[in-house]
């Protein structure tokens, strides 16, 4: 993406590669404090999947939402698919039916943790409320145009980006706030969901996308200077509240890279272009989806599996052999939905 905003982002794709291995890092901590440390900065990394998805939705049609909605549907299927077979596994390994679990999600309560919280009664899928938030997201925002469409009007982004401000707001007075202040701070999944991470991230995307020009002409070093100060106040409130959802410093951090995304959209090194803006671009998904379960396996077959009794004993082995493991097969459904698509376009 060049500054006046066509071609294509390298330095988005760089972000996008960190972020993913910042989530795996926070799913699969390594040990003690500087693993804690890792996981709080680690929470900028979800934000970035938001804002992209606001920004690269600024100004299309009902239309072309409901189709956005429709292919981040159809992901979510697939892999509730998967995890319910994984869910199925683990039950007969534990003496349980398959017809006795699978009755079991029917319960009317897990109906509402999926409506109000997008939390599906599956094993290791706490990584999907992301999915199913920005399926939400997309609904909601594709309503918020269709109405402004039927009005003659567009969007009040900027109107937007504020309710999206006093929400993030909202949300960190219930949880950061009351936690540095000796209050009751909220339940996780009260918070991390579509209605107070999912959407107001969203609109701030399609807010910095209506104002591109002026963020593309911001200088360079500044931000950096910025994204530094941030990393530095996250640490500072980590030192105070611990782990929570949002920091103030790592939310500063994700909107400040955006930034440095847009304004400094190249990437100089062929070999980064090559490896992690190739990741950024193709297999942030597969290993976002893939990286729970893989820990998962080493985790329930921990005690039969020796190897997995080693890893499981030497921690600090589980972050990096995880996120390879994911890379890979991420990168191998990467392949074979090319030689797929290879095999089409031959027939057609």
């Amino acid at each position: 993406m060049s500054k006046s905003g066509g071609g294509h982002n390298d330095k988005l794709d760089l972000f996008k590669c960190i972020s993913i291995y910042a989530v795996v890092v926070a799913h699969v901590p390594l040990p003690g404090r500087f693993g804690l440390a890792l996981c709080a900065l680690a929470k900028f990394s979800v934000v970035p999947v938001f804002l992209t998805a606001g920004y690269f939705s600024y100004e299309k049609s009902p239309a072309a939402l409901a189709r956005s909605a429709v292919k981040t549907g159809r992901l979510l299927l697939l892999t509730s698919v998967g995890l319910l077979i994984f869910g199925c596994v683990l039950a007969v390994r534990q003496g349980t039916t398959v017809s006795a679990y699978l009755l079991g999600r029917m319960d009317p309560f897990f109906l509402k943790e999926i409506v109000l919280y997008q939390l599906l009664p599956l094993p290791y899928s706490w990584p999907m409320w992301y999915l199913a938030s920005q399926f939400v997201v997309y609904l909601l925002w594709m309503v918020l145009a269709w109405v402004a469409k039927k009005l003659g009007k567009s969007l009040p982004y900027n109107l937007l980006a504020l309710v999206a401000v006093a929400l993030l707001v909202f949300h960190m007075y219930h949880v950061e706030w009351q936690v540095l202040t000796g209050g009751t701070a909220w339940d996780s999944k009260l918070v991390r969901n579509a209605w107070l991470d999912g959407f107001p991230f969203f609109a701030l995307g399609a807010f910095m996308a209506r104002h591109r020009a002026r963020i593309q002409s911001l200088p360079v070093k500044p931000l950096w200077a910025g994204a530094a100060l941030c990393v530095g106040l996250a640490l500072v409130e980590f030192s105070q509240v611990e782990v929570v959802d949002v920091l103030l410093g790592t939310t500063l951090l994700a909107l400040i890279l955006m930034a440095i995304a847009l304004a400094s959209p190249g990437v100089e090194s062929p070999l980064l272009r090559r490896t992690a803006c190739f990741c950024g671009r193709e297999l942030t998904f597969f290993i976002y989806v893939l990286h729970v379960p893989i820990y998962g396996v080493i985790l329930e077959w921990r005690d039969q599996v020796e190897a997995f009794v080693w890893l499981y004993q030497h921690r600090v082995t589980l972050f990096p052999l995880v996120s390879v493991l994911s890379t890979l097969a991420a990168l191998g459904i990467y392949e074979l939905s090319q030689w797929r698509r290879g095999l089409r376009a031959k027939r057609s």
